[in-house]
């Protein structure tokens, strides 16, 4: 049996590291890089989330709703080790299964022990999670915490391995595989809100009553020590319990076949079968199809009707508390949204790829193709985020409902965008616009579509959704375009680039926010200040950005970095004396109007001093003047809007800025493309940037 785990163990690993991240960078090498980094960044992001999230419960003032927070945190920990674990070893139909779970191991001579146990492992995620909440919470015994979230998520996952089985053997596969899609979805969210909602949950004492039996036990024997040996014992019964149930129905026998319809598909009216229709009638014949984004919608909807009943039932509620109602359901909307459109457009672009010779022969151009997947995942996205619309029906103050207005405005236009920029990306990526074959996801691309989303949804004041719908409708109209360019007509052949130079530079980017979300993330669980955190995180970052552009821009002309006549060395400078005391004007300015703005002292104010002028101009002018400019420049100069490219880069730096820096930087990137257009060295942009970021940290403390 120990030879048996390690070779699916070693299995499970390999899989791990080579899966999912395709190597763009260059076009000369058909080799393909390791995801073995992402799944331990998400790893770790899984744990510093589960342990920001354990920290608010533990900051919560009352003992009883402290308790309760807790028992939320178990609850969604169990719940979702059982649904995650029994829904992803169901019969899949037209699906990639499992490494774990695919046919040829069942050829061989594997024990079915040694497949539990690397389930464990596979389900790593999950343990990290529980582990790193019940850690927050309860700080003050952090052995039983982790003991006891390890107990729970392994016999989780034995239940769910279980109960599946035991489904396989009494209900037809094929019924299974129908439904699984539905409660996959419908579980994991449920559950998943357990955990992230704790803290609010742990306000309510009628909510509270759900929790109220076992789960509460299980608290007081980990903060208290007394009746935990029990707790360990009744768990230890349940997974033995878990474990003879896989093993009952191991002897009895299950089908393990992935399925294929045995049934004829209904037959479809010839006015359906258009490019802009084929996808609903294909999205009929597969489980779940239909229903993913009814699904999503139904949950939002349940979200903001509870939200208007408590506004009604509390109408007097703080101004604080509603717009944290207020956030959390258009997050929830956006969130459902994005999950909806990410997926089918994977799924639009693997049948793109798989029908490509069918459509060669065919008078259909890539753009009707395109505008049809676009159409459908506008629709989608629009009904998974058009109930929050309900929110307009509280009865809070006009300032909040004012608030309501413009954050439901910003979401349905912000998902719109969304559904364009998502089927534009996998057409480009992973579609007829690639050179990837079917069955294939876009993973760092999607965080090109993700950030700007959340930053609508949790933008602190109106004109601050500006620049993140903004910069979602250039990265949709970019992908779009890119793909419609590099694609002539269907049945192209592989000889020609399949992306422009901005695009290329934009997963650059992509790469450079998602490092920074998750340093931020790591750096979230010290005791630093905010604004140290912050540094640290925009400064790691900056590193990655940096070395990204030197290896993806080798084939570009050399990167030049002194001008021609040193004086533009001293106009930057000038010019980055202007921008700088303009910069810290606005920040008094901005403090004197009540914007919350952290103060500097101390080491916060040296680790920003670092970054700022340090580590910030020289990553950043490399990448937006260095790469980015010249990509823009070249895409433009056919039209004679050259023009337009400092405003275009200067909208890009500044966007990748928080909000209330939006004004400030895109003075300053439009004045460093203007002394890059006239120079072509980013010598002068370099100091520009470094001056005015020295003088604004001096003037504006």
């Amino acid at each position: 049996m120990i030879r048996s785990t390690a070779a699916l163990a070693l299995l499970l690993f390999r899989y791990w590291a080579r899966a999912s991240l395709p190597s763009r960078l260059r076009r000369d090498k058909a080799r393909r890089a390791s995801a073995g980094l992402f799944r331990i960044a998400y790893f770790a992001m899984m744990s510093a989330w589960g342990y920001a999230v354990g920290r608010l419960v533990a900051a919560l003032g009352d003992p009883a709703e402290r308790a309760r927070g807790v028992a939320w945190i178990i609850v969604g920990t169990m719940g979702l080790s059982v649904i995650w674990t029994a829904l992803t070893r169901g019969p899949t139909l037209r699906g990639e299964p499992s490494p774990l779970e695919t046919t040829f191991l069942d050829a061989l001579p594997l024990r079915e022990e040694s497949r539990l146990a690397v389930g464990l492992i596979e389900r790593l995620f999950l343990h990290a999670l529980g582990a790193a909440a019940l850690v927050g919470a309860v700080p003050e015994a952090p052995a039983r915490a982790v003991l006891s979230a390890i107990a729970l998520s392994t016999t989780g996952v034995f239940t769910g391995e279980a109960l599946m089985r035991v489904a396989r053997i009494v209900v037809p596969a094929m019924t299974i595989a129908r439904a699984r899609t539905y409660l996959l979805v419908l579980g994991q969210a449920a559950f998943l809100m357990c955990i992230v909602q704790a803290p609010s949950l742990a306000k309510s004492a009628r909510a509270g009553v759900l929790v109220a039996g076992w789960p509460a036990y299980v608290v007081r024997a980990i903060a208290e020590g007394e009746g935990f040996p029990l707790v360990l014992a009744v768990t230890a019964c349940a997974l033995a319990l878990a474990i003879a149930g896989n093993g009952v129905a191991e002897r009895i026998g299950y089908d393990r076949v992935d399925l294929v319809p045995t049934g004829r598909p209904r037959r479809a009216r010839q006015e359906l079968l258009v490019v802009d229709r084929v996808d609903d009638v294909l999205r009929r014949r597969e489980p779940g199809g239909r229903w993913a984004a009814i699904v999503m919608m139904i949950y939002t909807a349940v979200v903001s009707v509870a939200i208007v009943g408590f506004a009604w039932s509390a109408r007097r509620a703080a101004a604080d508390q509603a717009a944290a109602m207020i956030r959390g359901a258009c997050g929830l909307a956006a969130f459902g949204a994005f999950v909806v459109v990410t997926a089918r457009a994977s799924r639009m672009a693997a049948r793109d790829v798989a029908a490509r010779p069918l459509l060669a022969p065919l008078p259909i151009e890539p753009r009707d193709l395109l505008g049809g997947n676009v159409r459908r995942l506008r629709r989608d996205a629009l009904l998974v985020a058009l109930p929050a619309v309900l929110l307009l029906a509280t009865p809070w103050p006009v300032a909040t409902r004012i608030e309501v207005a413009w954050r439901v405005g910003s979401l349905l236009l912000a998902v719109v965008l969304a559904g364009k920029a998502a089927a534009s990306i996998a057409f480009l990526t992973v579609g007829a616009g690639s050179r990837r074959g079917p069955g294939a996801s876009f993973v760092v691309e999607s965080v090109l579509v993700l950030v700007p989303l959340v930053g609508v949804v949790t933008a602190p004041y109106a004109w601050a959704v500006v620049v993140p719908l903004g910069a979602l409708g250039l990265v949709a109209r970019e992908a779009g375009r890119s793909g419609l360019r590099c694609v002539r007509w269907l049945d192209d052949g592989d000889d020609f680039e399949r992306e422009t130079p901005i695009w290329r530079a934009l997963l650059v980017l992509a790469a450079f926010q998602s490092a920074e979300v998750l340093t931020g993330r790591l750096v979230g669980l010290s005791e630093l200040e905010e604004a140290t955190k912050v540094a640290i995180a925009y400064g790691a970052s900056s590193l990655v950005l940096v070395a990204l552009t030197l290896h993806a821009r080798r084939a570009a002309p050399q990167m030049r970095l002194l001008p021609e006549r040193p004086a533009w060395l001293a106009a930057g400078a000038a010019l980055g004396l202007l921008t700088g005391a303009a910069a810290a004007g606005y920040v008094l300015l901005a403090r004197r109007l009540g914007a919350d703005l952290p103060e500097l002292t101390g080491v916060s104010r040296a680790a920003v001093a670092i970054t700022a002028v340090g580590v910030a101009p020289f990553a950043e002018e490399m990448f937006f003047r260095g790469w980015l400019y010249g990509s823009i420049e070249d895409e433009l100069s056919p039209s004679r809007r050259r023009w337009l490219a400092p405003l275009l880069g200067a909208f890009a730096f500044a966007a990748v800025h928080p909000p209330l820096a939006f004004a400030p930087m895109f003075v300053l990137g439009l004045v460093a493309g203007l002394l890059f257009a006239r120079t072509r060295a980013i010598g002068p942009a370099i100091v520009a940037h470094l001056v005015h970021n020295g003088l604004a940290l001096v003037l504006a403390g």
